[in-house]
């Protein structure tokens, strides 16, 4: 299914539908006994973006460790898999397909069955305004649903028994630690937040040895032996207005020329297999005495073996996307172009990155509070934003 057709089923089926399981709670509610005195199993439902799940890494090994012993269940969209299988968030990864729309159906009713299976103390809604999520954590049959409460969505109050502050001054990776950290300690105003923060920091996707020494054999293969070593990556996820968020092709082919000038460097452009016609058109607009330099790795390079090839690179330049999250915690240097969202709450986590992002107030161009949905119309941020602003951060990450 396209994005706009599950915009519309999230909304027109699932404001109804959750109503109706607020109610349905709401009646059984002393079944169900209060809030357990120990978690023993907790389902966490994180759909939409690999990046956003990167993001919450830090949120789950949290709910881990401050509910010991706890069974983690997690539940995303089946594109995710590796994500969770990569950074060993789960016991159990249940995944939905959302190619088809039978698939969908199917696999939403497979995962509410294993959830019910599972039989969670708790579930745990990481997504901040999606109906279905919700839904789906209230399906588990959890005696405690936790989730984020935003005042325009009254019926979230009824559904959720814990509701997490959604404060958008923060980044998300503390978001969504917020709830973890409310859950732990119903500590209302956060007031050793901070320490909890540091207690769970980002996590660090270093290569053992055998992955980087594959890499560095597949670069010189590709005639990357010798001299310095960029990765670019123009893609974006198709769930949040992509055409905002995407930097002509043009500009990409005149930064890796003027990358490939000024510091004798090879070029790689990664994606996923969808993302090779861009990544070919981008290759396409280097100027031709440096394309030999470029390589179109897109579709052609596995999430695993992603973060050797990002610390193989003296930098990442990429659009606000998952895989500039993941070039960040591979402890690459990184420059993240925000030309529709904003880095106050998705800048990269890296150790050394930087940012493009034009003060508009405009931007972010969607919201939670306008559920994604682009405010402007097409790419004017985008065609406005020049190499020359690229190239200074890339500067600064050096």
């Amino acid at each position: 299914m396209n994005v706009r057709t599950m915009r519309a089923v999230d909304w027109y089926a699932g404001v109804p539908l959750c109503y109706l399981l607020a109610v349905l709670r709401r009646l059984t509610a002393f079944l169900r006994g209060g809030r357990p005195d120990r978690v023993r199993r907790i389902a966490v439902i994180k759909l939409l973006g690999s990046g956003s799940l990167l993001l919450a890494a830090p949120a789950i090994r949290a709910l881990r460790a401050t509910h010991p012993g706890a069974r983690i269940t997690v539940v995303t969209f089946a594109e995710n898999r590796e994500v969770v299988e990569l950074l060993g968030l789960a016991d159990e990864t249940v995944t939905i397909r959302r190619d088809r729309a039978v698939a969908f159906v199917a696999d939403t009713l497979r995962a509410v069955r294993r959830l019910r299976r599972a039989s969670p103390d708790l579930a745990v809604d990481l997504e901040f305004f999606s109906k279905y999520s919700l839904a789906l954590a209230a399906c588990s049959g959890a005696r405690t649903l936790a989730g984020y409460h935003l005042t325009l969505e009254p019926w979230r109050r009824s559904l959720l028994d814990v509701r997490g502050y959604y404060n958008h001054y923060w980044h998300v990776k503390d978001i969504f630690l917020s709830l973890a950290y409310l859950l732990a300690t119903n500590d209302l105003f956060y007031v050793r937040f901070d320490a909890f923060i540091r207690r769970f920091p980002p996590p660090a996707l270093r290569p053992d040895t055998r992955t980087r020494n594959a890499m560095r054999r597949r670069l010189r293969a590709a005639g990357f032996g010798r001299g310095p070593l960029f990765v670019v990556h123009p893609g974006t996820s198709a769930d949040t207005a992509p055409e905002l968020k995407r930097w002509p092709e043009a500009k990409w082919g005149e930064l890796i020329g003027r990358l490939c000038a000024a510091h004798g460097a090879g070029v790689v452009v990664t994606g996923s297999a969808g993302e090779r016609g861009l990544a070919e058109a981008v290759r396409g607009r280097v100027p031709a005495r440096w394309r030999g330099r470029v390589a179109n790795w897109a579709g052609e390079t596995r999430l695993t073996e992603l973060p050797a090839l990002f610390a193989a690179a003296r930098a990442v330049v990429a659009v606000d996307s998952g895989p500039m999250h993941l070039a960040a915690l591979s402890g690459a240097h990184v420059v993240g172009l925000f030309l529709a969202e904003t880095p106050v709450l998705y800048a990269p986590l890296a150790t050394r990155g930087a940012v493009v992002a034009k003060r508009l107030y405009s931007l972010p161009a969607f919201t939670v509070y306008t559920g994604k949905q682009p405010v402007v119309p097409g790419n004017l941020v985008a065609r406005q934003t020049g190499v020359p602003e690229v190239l200074a951060a890339v500067r600064r990450v050096l």
